[in-house]
């Protein structure tokens, strides 16, 4: 079957061809909504789909995004929910997606990075490099002015992120309106991430009107990012153990929650436990209290800002702090005693 034309819908409802395009281009701010009304019904009725390629032409578009990744997957952290919520955002907007992950030494390459959006048939670069970036890379997207928007990063401006400050005062404010004085932050993490501090940060100050102080875990120098059932083991066994762990990841948690039941530690009678993640952990048959991060609407979000970017490149967007929410689980109860 032939594609339907906008001369046929023309004809049709009565309008000339350049009405019609100016109509099905979202440019019909002359005509009367009736007439647009008209018109779109007639395009669907018709079974009209606007051709991508030429549009591109007309506009100079490729009708593409780039999510630029780091070629080493610990630095370019992508969760599902944040994918999910890209490619819905891409989909609304008429848009495809081309993903690449490069080495260091391509990102941060003088004759590379002003030619990226060609190499890659793209309008726009989402940036999911959250670890470790190199300060060439961002140097060089920025004096090319490519439209670039930054995900789970905070920056002044050009990028969305979670508000994990407020995400660490929601984990204490639960854990203290529980009861709890005696609470610790556990942070295995070797990465230098924004999040690391603002978490850690936030519990902190949620703790200052109650006169207490936050205990911070963290790993010893030179010691392994992941939490090993030893070191919980002996936390948990000091005679003036915090009754409440705020676990930096889900990862981390459930290295606590393994040794607690080793030492025959009622979770949450004895002991509250509370994370942050994407989605709340039933690992062990029970569910963890969890900050729930918003990452489908980080994905969203960045893509209607870079939208906004490819419009206009020069124009710098406000950055995007996007709240967290508490979903309450199985770990956390009022302290012992």
């Amino acid at each position: 079957m032939a594609a339907v034309t906008i001369y046929q819908i023309a004809e049709r409802v009565g309008l000339s061809p350049k009405s019609v395009s100016r109509v099905l281009s979202g440019k019909a701010g002359l005509h009367k909504p009736e007439t647009r009304e008209r018109v779109l019904q007639v395009a669907a009725e018709l079974g009209y789909r606007a051709n991508s390629s030429a549009r591109a032409m007309r506009r100079q578009r490729f009708g593409c995004v780039t999510l630029l990744l780091s070629s080493v997957r610990q630095r370019s952290v992508l969760p599902a929910a944040r994918e999910d919520g890209i490619q819905a955002a891409l989909a609304e907007h008429d848009l495809h997606l081309m993903v690449a992950p490069l080495p260091d030494a391509k990102l941060t390459d003088q004759g590379f990075v002003p030619r990226i959006l060609r190499e890659y048939g793209s309008d726009g670069l989402l940036v999911n490099y959250n670890a470790r970036i190199p300060p060439r890379m961002e140097t060089l997207l920025a004096e090319h002015n490519l439209p670039s928007v930054w995900i789970n990063v905070r920056r002044e401006s050009d990028c969305v992120h979670p508000d994990d400050f407020d995400a660490g005062r929601q984990a204490a404010e639960r854990l203290l309106a529980l009861g709890h004085r005696r609470i610790a932050f556990v942070d295995y993490t070797e990465q230098n991430h924004y999040s690391n501090r603002d978490r850690e940060e936030g519990c902190r100050r949620a703790m200052t009107p109650y006169g207490r102080e936050l205990r911070v875990l963290r790993a010893p120098a030179g010691g392994n990012a992941v939490l090993p059932e030893a070191a919980a083991r002996e936390w948990l066994r000091h005679p003036e153990r915090p009754t409440a762990f705020v676990a930096y990841n889900a990862a981390l948690a459930l290295p606590l929650l393994y040794a607690a039941c080793g030492l025959g530690l009622d979770v949450p009678r004895d002991l509250s436990v509370i994370t942050f993640d994407q989605w709340v952990d039933s690992t062990l048959g029970r569910r963890i209290d969890t900050i729930v991060l918003p990452e489908y609407e980080i994905g969203r979000k960045a893509v209607a800002m870079l939208v906004q970017k490819i419009e206009q490149p020069l124009a710098a967007q406000e950055a995007l702090a996007l709240p967290a929410t508490l979903e309450a689980g199985d770990t956390c109860g009022p302290p012992p005693g």
